[in-house]
C-alpha cells in the first residue's frame, strides 16, 4: 500500500507540474521511436492506474465505515488520477481517460457492495464515453492550443464520417503495429500465460483468493476489467496493459503459495 501510494502521488504531482521527471526517465519520451514529449505516456499511465487502484483499495478497506462511504471516499484519489491522466493540460491521454472513468465506476460497484450486472457495466462505459467527448469538446472550444483530443473533435465536426472512419483505421493500424513490434508484447504474453497456467492448474483459484484475502480479490477484479478496457480503447494499449499485468502478478505474490496451489478445502493440487 505504501509503495503504490508513493508511486501514484509522485506521478500525479509530476503530471500537474509539466511531467518533467517522467519525460526524462527511461519510460518517458523517446526521440528515435517518436514517443510522447508532453503529458502522460502509456507507460506511466499504466503504472499510475495500477498503483492508484491498489493503494486506494488497500487503504479504504482498512477503514471501519460503511461500504457506501468506502466507495464514495475512494473516488477522491481515483478522481485525481483521472484528472492527471485525461485533462488536456496535464496527461492528455484520451484512451487512459476512458479507462480511468470506467475504473472509477468499477471501483464504486466493487467496494460499495453493489451487485455487478452487464447493464450497470454498459452504463459505466456509456458515461465514460460521454465524459471523454465532453472534455474533448471543451478543449476544442476554449483552448488556444487544443490537445490531440480537441483537434480530433474539430476534425470530426468538419470532416464527418469520413474522418471518423479514417481515425478508426489509423488507430487499429497503430494497435496492430504495436502488438507486433513492441517488446511489451512479450511481457504481456508471458504474464497472460502465467495467469492462465495458474487458472488451469486450479480452477478455484480466484474463489480461494476471495476467501484468503478479500482485499486482493477486489483489487484484482477492478484491475482485470480495467486492463481489458485499456487494451481495447487505446491505440498503444499493449504497453499499459502489460504494465498493469505486472502489478496483477505482484498481487498474486501476496497470497501464500500453499493457498494458491490448494483447492477451497485446503487439499494440495500443485
Amino acid at each position: 500500500m505504501l509503495l503504490t501510494a508513493v508511486t501514484a502521488i509522485l506521478i500525479i504531482f509530476d503530471c500537474f507540474h509539466g511531467s518533467v521527471w517522467m519525460l526524462a526517465s527511461p519510460l518517458g519520451s523517446d526521440t528515435i521511436a517518436g514517443g510522447r514529449f508532453y503529458g502522460l505516456g502509456n507507460d506511466y499511465m499504466g503504472v499510475l492506474l495500477a498503483a492508484t487502484v491498489i493503494a486506494t483499495v488497500f487503504f479504504i478497506e482498512k477503514l471501519k465505515i460503511k461500504p457506501l462511504w468506502k466507495g464514495l471516499l475512494g473516488l477522491f484519489p481515483l478522481g485525481l488520477m483521472t484528472i492527471a491522466i485525461g485533462h488536456p493540460s496535464f496527461g492528455a491521454d484520451v484512451g487512459g481517460l476512458i479507462t480511468s472513468l470506467v475504473t472509477m465506476g468499477l471501483y464504486f460497484i466493487t467496494i460499495s457492495g453493489t451487485r455487478f450486472t452487464w447493464k450497470r457495466f454498459i452504463l459505466i462505459g456509456f458515461a465514460a464515453v460521454i465524459g471523454v467527448l465532453a472534455v474533448a469538446e471543451l478543449d476544442a472550444l476554449f483552448s488556444a492550443a487544443p490537445s490531440h483530443a480537441g483537434k480530433t473533435i474539430n476534425s470530426l465536426l468538419t470532416g464527418g464520417s469520413t474522418v471518423f472512419f479514417s481515425i478508426v483505421v489509423t488507430k487499429l493500424g497503430i494497435l496492430g503495429s504495436t502488438i507486433i513490434h513492441s517488446s511489451w508484447s512479450i511481457i504481456l504474453l508471458i504474464a497472460l500465460l502465467f495467469i492462465l497456467a495458474a487458472r488451469l492448474k486450479n480452477p478455484q483459484l480466484f474463489e480461494i483468493i476471495s476467501q484468503e484475502n478479500p482485499v486482493v480479490y477486489k483489487t484484482l477484479r477492478i484491475l482485470s476489467i480495467s486492463t481489458l478496457i485499456m487494451f481495447l480503447v487505446n491505440d498503444t494499449g499493449v504497453i499499459a496493459t502489460a504494465i498493469i499485468l505486472l502489478y496483477i502478478l505482484a498481487l498474486f505474490g501476496l497470497i501464500p503459495a500453499q493457498k494458491i496451489c490448494a483447492d477451497k478445502d485446503g487439499k494440495d493440487i500443485a
